[in-house]
């Protein structure tokens, strides 16, 4: 959801160390009310991009949310008329949305077969199983194993002696910490090092 304030409110995310005002706060609630509606056994509680088209309206206090949280109340008190409507009739509706999602995926970088996949195989998975969920599980399962095949043969390659270890795990280091794992210089003897401030 903050990449996507992100495009909507340039510079929401900070360049430097991809994070944004009061992140921790924001991970936090997300945690907590994931394990709580788990323990109440409702369907997984987790901040959507749906949250994102509130913020960018101007809802950003929290009274949007407990709003939005009296409407779903009184809802269910229409559960029973709710339910009564076929799926086929929101069908248009859904299709709606998706075509609206689609303008993300021009943010993808397609030359790169390691976010390429996994980002293919979520789009193409979530329409075909009806479920969101799947379709990120899918995804975040073929990022998982890609960078696990990439990683094995690049280790691989250090065997061999082609590649140095430390440059192997600076490439597989996802990329929001390799601005802070700087490769550092060879290491030098301490004789070296005298001869140098000598």
């Amino acid at each position: 959801m903050a990449s996507m304030l992100n495009h909507r409110m340039p510079g929401f995310v900070n360049d430097k160390d991809k994070s944004f005002p009061r992140q921790l706060f924001a991970f936090c609630v997300d945690g907590v009310a994931i394990v709580i509606g788990s323990l109440l056994g409702c369907a997984p509680l987790t901040v959507y991009i749906e949250s994102a088209s509130g913020i960018r309206e101007g809802g950003r206090t929290g009274i949007t949310a407990i709003v939005a949280a009296f409407g779903f109340f009184i809802s269910l008190f229409f559960t029973p008329l709710i339910a009564s409507i076929p799926p086929y009739a929101t069908g248009p509706a859904l299709i709606l949305v998706g075509a609206m999602m689609m303008e993300n995926l021009v943010d993808i970088d397609w030359g790169e077969v390691r976010q390429a996949v996994p980002a293919f195989i979520t789009v193409v998975t979530m329409p075909l199983t009806y479920s969101i969920a799947y379709g990120v599980i899918a995804g975040v399962c073929s990022y998982m194993v890609l960078y696990l095949l990439n990683f094995i043969c690049d280790l691989f390659e250090v065997v061999f002696g082609r590649k140095r270890l430390q440059q192997v795990l600076y490439d597989n280091c996802p990329d929001v910490f390799q601005d802070k794992l700087k490769l550092s210089a060879p290491f030098k003897a301490p004789s070296a090092v005298l001869q140098v401030r000598l």
